[in-house]
C-alpha cells in the first residue's frame, strides 16, 4: 500500500490540490454571487427610493405650477377687473373701445356701426355724504348688475371711473343706441337699494361719426352728459 501511495503520490496530491483549488473557487463564486445579490438589492432598494424621491418633487412641481396658473389667472383677472362692481375696469374697457374703433375704420363702408354711451350716477356724491360710502359702494354695485344684466349679449359694459360706466353698443344706428339707452337709463330708475333713495343716472351717447380717434368720441360723449346733467339729469342726450 505504502508503495502504492508512493507511486501515485504525485497524482493524488495533485489531485488534491485541484479539488481544494476548486472549493476555493467555488467557495469565491459563492461570494462573490452573494455580494452582488446584495449590490443588486440595494441598488433595487436605491432605485425605488429615488423613484419615490423624483415622484413626490413632480408632484409638488406640478402643485407649484397649478398654483402660479391659478394665481397668474387671478392677476390676469384682477388686472382687468373692478374689484367692487366686477365688471370690467377702465383699463378692459380702453382695449374694447380701442379695438372696436379700430375695425370701424377699417371698413367704415361696412354698414355696420356702433355707439358709446357713457352714464354717470346722479347726486352720487350726495349718496355718499347722506347715508355713508357703504350706501354709496351698494349703489354701484347695484347699477352695474342692472347694466350688466340688461345690455344685449353683444354689447358691454365697463366701470369707467368713480359713478361712471362706459356702454360699448355694437351694431346700432342711432335710434337704437338712443332706445337702448332709455331702455337702461329706465331700468336704472326702477331700482330698490335698501336704506336709499330712488337712483337715477344721466347718459351721455355718440354714435361713431368718423372720428379720428377714440379721444375725440370720448370728448363728444362727455360733453352730451355734461348736457344731461346740466338740462336736469336722469335723461339721455346725444352727441
Amino acid at each position: 500500500m505504502s508503495n502504492l501511495y508512493q507511486q501515485y503520490s504525485i497524482e493524488v496530491t495533485s489531485t488534491l490540490l485541484i479539488l481544494v483549488l476548486l472549493l476555493l473557487a467555488v467557495l469565491l463564486l459563492s461570494i462573490n454571487i452573494r455580494k452582488r445579490h446584495q449590490v443588486e438589492k440595494q441598488l433595487k432598494e436605491l432605485n425605488l427610493h429615488l423613484e419615490e424621491q423624483v415622484e413626490k418633487r413632480t408632484l409638488a412641481l406640478m402643485e407649484k405650477n397649478l398654483a402660479l396658473e391659478d394665481l397668474s389667472r387671478q392677476l390676469e383677472f384682477y388686472a382687468h377687473t373692478d374689484p367692487l362692481t366686477q365688471l370690467g375696469n377702465r383699463r378692459s374697457g380702453s382695449k374694447h373701445f380701442n379695438s372696436t374703433f379700430q375695425r370701424q375704420q377699417l371698413a367704415p363702408d361696412s354698414g355696420i356701426n356702433f355707439a358709446i354711451a357713457l352714464l354717470d350716477i346722479d347726486d352720487f356724491k350726495a349718496i355718499n355724504d347722506n347715508y355713508g360710502h357703504d350706501q354709496g359702494d351698494q349703489a354701484l354695485m347695484a347699477v352695474a348688475s342692472c347694466l350688466r344684466d340688461s345690455i344685449r349679449p353683444t354689447d358691454a359694459v365697463f366701470r369707467w371711473g368713480g359713478e361712471e360706466f362706459l356702454l360699448i353698443l355694437h351694431n346700432v344706428d342711432t335710434s337704437e343706441a338712443r332706445a337702448s339707452c332709455e331702455r337702461l337709463r329706465e331700468q336704472v330708475a326702477l331700482l330698490e337699494i335698501p336704506d336709499l333713495p330712488s337712483v337715477t343716472a344721466s347718459i351721455g351717447l355718440r354714435c361713431y361719426a368718423g372720428e379720428s380717434s377714440v379721444d375725440d368720441m370720448l370728448k363728444h360723449a362727455d360733453e352730451a352728459l355734461y348736457l344731461a346733467k346740466q338740462q336736469g339729469k336722469n335723461q339721455v342726450v346725444s352727441g
